[in-house]
């Protein structure tokens, strides 16, 4: 991340130790500021305050989150699992690949 008040680049911890270092804000509060043009997000149920994680706000409070999940199990939200159909020799052929080609390739597994 590049800190929009003096270009420090840093990632994670290191960005918030600077933020609270040099410019004496929260993370949150930055994000709020910078990053969300100073209007921090609402809950979609109850428009209470979200959550906040790591420089992003979630889209509902903690009491309405069981609510959000069901809105995005009947929307169809929520993700497949990562190894649905995959087997044991795809990981392995897939490992094989990575280390031969490294990471971002463009070779997709299809058929076995």
């Amino acid at each position: 991340m590049i800190c929009q008040i003096c270009n420090f680049q840093g990632e994670g911890k290191k960005f918030s130790n600077h933020l609270q270092s040099f410019h004496k804000i929260s993370s949150k509060q930055y994000t709020i500021d910078y990053l969300l043009g100073g209007n921090q997000p609402k809950c979609e149920v109850c428009n209470g305050e979200t959550r906040y994680v790591a420089f992003s706000f979630k889209r509902f409070c903690k009491a309405c989150s069981r609510k959000g999940s069901s809105i995005a199990g009947k929307e169809g939200g929520s993700a497949p699992a990562w190894n649905k159909g995959k087997t044991k020799k795809h990981k392995v052929l897939e490992n094989k690949l990575f280390k031969i080609y490294g990471c971002g390739s463009n070779i997709f597994i299809k058929n076995f």
